[in-house]
């Protein structure tokens, strides 16, 4: 999906469909120059490294993406910061070595010299990539190498959160214990909480789907859930719902902690170019957390504001703590659509006990 027409994320993606248009073009004109010999006229060499350019990205550059994207996560671990350039660059160079194989009988067709036409089709890929990072990296929101990676101490609240099929609680980084498995649900789901017969029941909610009760009884009644604020826009007018959207995992976050007790204010972007924008009410000035590139985009969403100027929010499969005061950054758990409580009274034992017996048909 793209975002609006003056934002840097629409300007990305129209210069990454308009590179496999035009990236051709330069290409064969880049790869002709460097033709200092050739058996072929200048228009026959422009013409044959075109032919040579969309049929590397046709076979090699989108099915390399895909599944570069998929993969991605069992390769970052949980260390997505440290990782990731090391990864892009593996990515880069492979992306190099098999394009200039690929056009390598292209260049053999018009030099007719065989090493040779192997140097000319690597110095050519080598040089357009140059011109690519060069386009590109203007347009790139890398927000999330500009904090450290440090370690963020946390503590007295309890995470529900999704992953691989599963409902998982956290208690702090590193312990979880999976609740519900076999569950079926999309990257954009997430958890909500809604006061039940014996107290808050949790409850997932996911796009073309009715919302599902997981657990029952997760918090007593009495306890103050952080949850951000539902509304549904209805004809001239919005209302206060009890029923959040999934719209509601981005703009402001819950608050375990009043806005007005804190000196920064936050907002989750609806794009990745936007991230987790945090604006300070004083002198200490204004930063974002984001990363929004051509072959990777993550959104930030479902953000809640903890004690002690901390904020837990998800980007991309991951679930973040950000020391607001600090401007620290640490990986919490893998993980989506998470909902906090806190301070105490959360037993997992107790929540076995109290699962909602579903199929998994009726969970979907």
């Amino acid at each position: 999906m793209f975002a609006s027409l003056d934002s840097p994320a629409s300007l990305l993606k129209v210069l990454v469909n308009a590179h496999f248009l035009l990236g051709g073009l330069v290409f064969g004109a880049l790869g002709a120059a460097l033709m200092r010999t050739s058996r072929v006229g200048w228009k026959g060499r422009v013409g044959w490294l075109v032919a040579a350019k969309y049929l590397s990205s046709t076979l090699l550059l989108f099915p390399l993406s895909i599944v570069f994207v998929r993969i991605l996560p069992a390769w970052l671990g949980l260390d997505p910061v440290g990782r990731l350039p090391w990864l892009a660059v593996g990515f880069a160079l492979l992306a190099l070595v098999l394009s200039a194989l690929v056009e390598w009988p292209f260049f053999y067709r018009i030099r007719g010299d065989r090493w040779g036409s192997l140097g000319c089709s690597i110095r050519a890929n080598s040089l357009t990539m140059v011109l690519l990072l060069a386009v590109y990296l203007p347009f790139c929101e890398l927000g999330i190498w500009g904090l450290p990676n440090s370690s963020v101490i946390v503590s007295g609240f309890k995470v529900f959160y999704l992953r691989e099929g599963g409902l998982f609680l956290g208690q702090s980084k590193g312990s979880e214990h999976c609740l519900v498995s076999g569950l079926r649900f999309s990257t954009e789901a997430r958890l909500f909480t809604r006061r039940g017969r014996d107290g808050w029941d949790l409850w997932l909610q996911d796009a073309q789907a009715a919302p599902q009760c997981l657990l029952t009884a997760v918090a007593p009644e009495s306890m103050v859930i952080p949850q951000q604020v539902a509304r549904h826009t209805q004809t001239k007018k919005t209302v206060q719902t009890g029923e959040p959207t999934l719209a509601q995992t981005y703009g402001k976050p819950a608050e375990g902690v009043p806005e007005t007790e804190s000196a920064w204010s936050l907002r989750v972007g609806q794009w990745p170019w936007e991230g987790l924008q945090v604006s300070s009410r004083d002198v200490k000035g204004s930063y974002s957390v984001a990363l929004d590139t051509p072959l990777l985009s993550w959104n930030a969403r479902c953000a809640t504001r903890l004690p002690g100027e901390q904020v837990l929010f998800q980007m991309g499969p991951y679930l973040w703590v950000l020391d607001l005061e600090a401007r620290q950054l640490e990986v919490w758990a893998k993980g989506q659509g998470a909902v906090v409580i806190w301070p105490d009274g959360v037993n997992a034992t107790i929540l076995r006990e109290n699962l909602v017996t579903a199929t998994p048909t009726e969970r979907r």
